[in-house]
């Protein structure tokens, strides 16, 4: 969808992607109570708080209310939300200029779900009007800094290497929670960890238990929810989730170039 006045801009700017990586990042990040991370942005000039969403499948997604209010122009797809938590609601897409630590992508693909942030923002209590989803962070590149509360848009680096597998458009590492050998979504759209039911050693939905989780070199004794990660397991294979509550005092980064993930 997005027009040539995009590609163009995307040109002119494309040494961004051959800078140094970063090593800190540079803009605020604030948290809800839950928690979960979200960050400053502007969608066609209009300041919005926007969630930091690895375990989006979307680039950039608004709120209804605000697409309304931009009058942003909106176009049916076949696509449906894929959150594991809920069933899904019906996607439409437009464009809009977006802004980020002084960087502006023009005709930016927005995808817009009648409710669901605003579903989202009920829940938890914080309002917010985007989401910044792993089909925009992995193609940009970010610096997550939950030591600081410091966020970055660009090549992110650092020295503890997650392996993941990208083909479901998610980051989805190679884990073990206890003995049990899993993919783990590593999610900081989820404010903390979850477990799949199936591999609970009988505890029920809603329960909470402890289990040692090891993601790459990351060995963490972590608190997970056990939920029905059906949903998330049939589109990925992935049984567990690691949620933003287990990354306080670290920083994830990615490198688009390299393709490296990285948590510090």
């Amino acid at each position: 969808m997005r027009s040539l006045h995009r590609r163009t801009f995307l040109a002119a700017t494309a040494a961004a992607s051959i800078l140094p990586t970063r090593t800190w990042a540079d803009t605020p990040l604030f948290f809800s109570s839950q928690p979960l991370a979200f960050t400053r942005i502007a969608v066609e000039g209009t300041q919005v708080a926007a969630l930091i969403d690895t375990g989006g499948v979307r680039g950039v997604q608004i709120s209804g209310n605000l697409a309304g209010a931009l009058r942003i122009e909106l176009a049916d797809t076949t696509q449906v939300t894929q959150r594991y938590q809920n069933g899904g609601a019906a996607i439409r897409m437009g464009e809009a200029e977006v802004t980020i630590e002084g960087r502006t992508w023009v005709n930016e693909d927005v995808a817009v779900a009648a409710g669901d942030i605003e579903r989202i923002s009920q829940q938890i209590g914080h309002s917010f009007d985007a989401i910044l989803g792993w089909g925009f962070l992995s193609r940009e590149g970010f610096t997550a800094d939950f030591t600081t509360a410091r966020f970055s848009i660009g090549a992110g680096s650092g020295q503890q290497r997650i392996a993941f597998d990208n083909s479901h458009g998610v980051p989805i590492a190679a884990g073990r929670v206890g003995a049990i050998e899993t993919g783990v979504l590593v999610d900081t759209g989820a404010p903390s960890c979850a477990l799949d039911v199936t591999i609970a050693d009988g505890a029920e939905v809603g329960a909470h238990v402890q289990r040692a989780l090891t993601i790459g070199d990351l060995h963490v004794d972590a608190a997970f929810r056990v939920q029905d990660l059906s949903a998330l397991t049939r589109g990925t294979g992935a049984k567990a989730v690691f949620g933003l509550e287990a990354m306080h005092g670290k920083r994830l980064a990615f490198d688009p170039v390299s393709r490296v993930l990285t948590l510090d």
